[in-house]
């Protein structure tokens, strides 16, 4: 650098520029075209030229009308320039960034010393070309290569321009990604453990393939193992659960987890590995348009529930339709390969299981169907209802109910009970459509009812077989229309008797109090009248007693408190009383007059009742048997009567009775039913 005396430094600063200064922005009407002014701005020393009326901000390469705060926002005529705001530091481009010396349409280009590539050379801090922000001048395409990007806490990431409604923000526990300002999906690391939100969206696996094979799954993996390393799983490890949480009403709602899916390890052993998945909810339901399998894999299907008479497994039917058709439950067993059936398999087995005093489990029921015969066109199957019983050496399940097919077409046998001694209660109708109900056990068969035992036959007729003898039976007819019964035998020796012998009364208690006897059909009572004769009441005096003597008066009396009979009217009303008794007389022409009355003091039942029984022409002394017809009783009524005797003189006896040899007669009085009055036959008057 030359060196200049003060002389020469003094004229060439006197020969140089002097540019006016200020503060702010110049206005347009200050200055002349040509003068240069520098001016203090916020963002620093600005050069100024005034030209053609404007003033234009002076920079390098680029010139540019002075708009804006800080003279770097580009005004009419002058969008190519290119300015540094030394404030904020921004870089405000009005053209394009060209590299490697190309001459671009616009944006960034790449170029190497042959042809311009679709893309540009890497804009990085290591000066590496295949590394960081890449463009694609053929789509216009943005790319950045083997670099991180960052993003500082909560800034965007946006995706529809100036919107900025859709757009990925995050901080570094949590990133969120919103779609119309909604939050679609975000993940939080702070909570233990992290969570993964995806809200108000359906959630889609989508594969598209020319084949009928998915290429997707949702896998739930949990890794045991600290850093990344694998260590062996454990049963009941959990592998993953879907929760279903929602709030509930509270007053200040809380969040409650109402159901979930839950993935756990069952065998965790080399080779026999098995899985187990835990569905809970409070209400669940799987609704197939198709079947739906259940395929366990030889192990058990548990439906369970902590209450009190629950579960309650129920197969309902909804189709909404006549047809009457309801749910089918079928228990299948489909042998596969070279396996067949045979007799005897059991198909299906229900069996009924609690716990005894001891609290140990056991079975106390079950119900088994099986195969009893399994031919092909002839196949017979079993169904076995079974209880506990006490049995020699320890509690057994017993068969008590069995159903057999046979080989007659539409027949079942039936075995109940089990053991000789077993009891069949049967609190309602046992209807029987065949024709025999038979006993095999020799100790023969029992009904034995709480209540009535009703035989109720078609045709009112009811046999009884001695050992399957067709033509020797007893017979028991009952008319439905009266309800009247004959009791009958059938014999084809004519030797069909007809015994009743009870161990204890043979009562005959009838409504009507009507009893006829017939042969053949032809009576032969007096109609209605078959109890006839029957002695009603009868009373003996002086059998094995002293012997006794009552003095006769002139006016009836009852001769002695004893002598009467008591008797219930048969249902005719009629009855013939009979007295002896032994007339002494000593002398004659005195008679003897009887008499009945209802007291023990003498009083008649009515005067034609007494009548002279004797009247002896010398001294005789006789026993006399006496007969009254009394008519018109109240049938079931009870009647009393005393014997009544008078003499039409003095010195007459009546005596009775004696424990010595040549003694009197019994005093005897008796009442005997006579038949209804039957014109020709039992006639009264």
């Amino acid at each position: 650098m030359p060196k200049y005396t003060p002389a020469e430094r003094q004229l060439r600063h006197l020969k140089g520029i002097r540019l006016k200064t200020g503060v702010g922005l110049p206005k347009p009407n200050e200055g002349s075209d040509g003068e240069l002014t520098l001016r203090r701005t916020k963002s620093g020393l600005k050069l100024l030229c005034k030209f053609g009326n404007k003033w234009y901000g002076i920079g390098d390469q680029s010139l540019k009308v002075a708009l804006g705060p800080d003279l770097d926002r580009a005004g009419d005529g002058s969008n190519a320039a290119t300015t540094i705001n030394s404030r904020t530091g921004n870089l405000n481009m009005a053209g394009t960034i060209a590299m490697s010396g190309a001459t671009p349409r616009g944006g960034i280009t790449g170029y190497d010393s042959r042809s311009s590539l679709p893309l540009s050379s890497a804009i990085n801090s290591s000066g590496v070309r295949s590394k960081g922000l890449r463009f694609n001048s053929l789509n216009d395409n943005l790319y950045i290569q083997d670099v991180h990007m960052s993003l500082e806490d909560s800034k965007r990431l946006i995706f529809n321009g100036s919107t900025a409604t859709t757009y990925m923000t995050g901080t570094n526990t949590s990133l969120s990604t919103l779609v119309g300002g909604n939050t679609k999906i975000s993940i939080d690391t702070s909570t233990t453990p992290d969570q993964v939100n995806i809200q108000n969206a359906d959630m889609y696996l989508k594969a598209t393939s020319i084949s009928a094979t998915g290429n997707n799954e949702l896998i739930f993996l949990t890794q045991r193992g600290a850093d990344g390393s694998i260590a062996a799983g454990q049963d009941l490890d959990d592998l993953g659960k879907i929760a279903f949480k929602g709030y509930n009403d509270a007053g200040t709602p809380e969040l409650i987890e109402y159901g979930y899916i839950l993935g756990e390890i069952g065998d965790a052993s080399d080779g026999d590995e098995s899985g187990q998945m835990k569905i809970s909810t409070g209400y669940l339901e799987l609704n197939s348009s198709g079947d739906m399998l259940f395929d366990i894999g030889g192990g058990d299907l548990t439906i369970q529930d902590d209450n009190s008479g629950k579960p309650k497994v129920l197969i309902k039917s909804a189709h909404g339709t006549n047809n009457a058709s309801g749910p089918f439950l079928q228990f299948l067993v489909d042998r596969t390969g070279s396996y067949s059936s045979a007799d005897n398999d059991i198909l299906g087995y229900i069996q009924f299981t609690g716990e005894n005093s001891d609290t140990t489990l056991g079975d106390f029921a079950s119900i088994i169907g099986s195969i009893s015969d399994n031919t092909a066109g002839s196949e017979l199957g079993k169904l076995e209802l079974g209880v506990i019983t006490e049995a020699v050496g320890g509690n057994d399940m017993a068969t008590g109910l069995s159903l057999i097919g046979t080989t007659t077409n539409g027949r079942i046998d039936a075995t109940i009970c089990k053991g000789v001694t077993s009891q069949l209660t049967v609190s309602g109708i046992i209807s029987v459509t065949g024709t025999k109900i038979t006993g095999t056990n020799l100790s023969g068969l029992t009904l034995d009812s709480a209540g009535d035992v009703i035989l109720d036959a078609a045709n009112g007729r009811i046999k009884f077989y001695d050992a399957g003898d067709d033509d020797d039976y007893g017979i028991m007819s009952v008319n439905g229309g009266t309800g009247a019964t004959t009791f009958g035998t059938i014999s084809d020796g004519a030797d069909g008797h007809l015994t009743l012998s009870p161990d204890g009364d043979l009562i005959f208690d009838n409504a009507t109090g009507n009893f006829s006897a017939k042969r053949n059909g032809t009576l032969y009572s007096v109609e209605d009248s078959a109890y006839a004769g029957m002695i009603l009441g009868y009373r003996c005096i002086g059998e094995n007693a002293s012997h006794a003597s009552y003095t006769l008066t002139t006016s009836f009396a009852v001769p002695h408190a004893d002598m009467t009979i008591r008797f219930v009217a048969p249902p005719s009303g009629a009855v013939e009383i009979m007295v002896q008794i032994l007339m002494n007389s000593s002398t004659s022409n005195k008679s003897l007059s009887l008499g009945l009355s209802d007291n023990a003091t003498y009083n008649t039942i009515g005067v034609q009742y007494e009548q002279i029984a004797q009247f002896p022409d010398e001294n005789d002394d006789m026993t006399i048997q006496h007969y009254w017809t009394v008519t018109g009783l109240t049938a079931g009524t009870t009647y009393n009567y005393w014997l009544g005797a008078k003499t039409s003189g003095t010195t007459k006896w009546l005596n009775w009775g004696g424990n010595a040899s040549g003694r009197y007669p019994e005093f005897i009085m008796k009442a005997v039913a006579l038949p209804k009055s039957a014109s020709d036959f039992a006639e009264y008057g």
